[in-house]
């Protein structure tokens, strides 16, 4: 069935922010992750760490999209992170600290997981064990999970975990790429303990990113649920597909007719509507 993701701003302690210009995030401890709800304009979104003394000093700049790649989900382990963007482009996001509560994930999500050293050393202290965890809700079967990692520590007893299935997959300095069934999981980042007099000095570089595979598989499987129903019409919640739009079913002859999904995340209506019927569909 399509992807069942439930999520709302009520799950966690959310706040959004329209940012078109440049706005930095702090919180007092470290993590924080960012939700997509929507992307609009032509330019591109930078996301850097840090923000310095004079707001311009101390960033490290780590990645930029436009819209149509924009990731649906960023996660960071620094407690200031700076989010700009330039043309007309405007990006609509949900910001939490809240680590702990499982992010809703569907097939075709992006997720974007990065820390530094290099403007933020407080993920350092204490031997922190820093992790976000991910679940896609949408059945019990398995999905197609790739993970890319580039890693540099100053330390080698630092690691970046993958775990699913009550296991840890390790990676230390360099980069990796893997691939996972799962539809659980969680990307812990584990620096060593720094002596006070050396967290001034760390220089990890981390950036984890994940798809999850396009969810056309799951409309294969819808297909097939529908040799075993006779009805003209059927009307379906939660599709949560990206664009308003119809498709047609090849294997029933049937129409898929759906709207978006809301803040990019959740929701979305959709009938199906048979060969029949559909003749007189507008």
């Amino acid at each position: 069935m399509p992807c069942l993701r439930q999520l709302s701003l009520e799950d966690v302690v959310a706040t959004g922010y329209v940012i078109s210009g440049s706005r930095a995030f702090v919180v007092p401890q470290t993590g924080m992750r960012l939700l997509k709800q929507s992307c609009t304009g032509t330019g591109h979104v930078n996301v850097s760490t840090g923000a310095g003394v004079n707001y311009h000093e101390n960033h490290v700049y780590y990645h930029s999209w436009d819209c149509a790649t924009m990731a649906e989900t960023l996660v960071t382990f620094d407690t200031v992170i700076t989010i700009d963007t330039d043309g007309s482009a405007v990006y609509t996001v949900a910001a939490s600290s809240d680590l702990d509560t499982a992010i809703p994930t569907c097939p075709g999500d992006s997720m974007f997981i990065f820390t530094s050293g290099l403007s933020n050393d407080q993920q350092n202290m204490m031997g922190y064990d820093h992790r976000a965890k991910f679940k896609l809700e949408q059945g019990p079967g398995l999905n197609d999970v790739t993970v890319s990692l580039n890693l540099n520590f100053d330390n080698m007893d630092s690691m970046v975990g993958f775990h699913s299935a009550d296991y840890t997959y390790e990676y230390h300095h360099g980069k990796h790429t893997d691939e996972y069934q799962t539809n659980y999981f969680e990307v812990l980042y584990q620096p060593s303990t720094l002596k006070p007099d050396q967290i001034g000095m760390s220089k990890d570089y981390v950036v984890v990113e994940v798809t999850i595979a396009g969810g056309d598989s799951r409309i294969v499987e819808l297909e097939e649920a529908l040799i075993k129903i006779k009805c003209h019409v059927i009307g379906l919640a939660e599709v949560r597909r990206p664009n308003e739009a119809s498709m047609d079913l090849a294997k029933s002859g049937s129409v898929l007719y759906h709207t978006q999904r809301l803040q990019n995340r959740m929701a979305g209506v959709g009938f199906i509507v048979s060969v029949r019927a559909s003749q007189f569909a507008r």
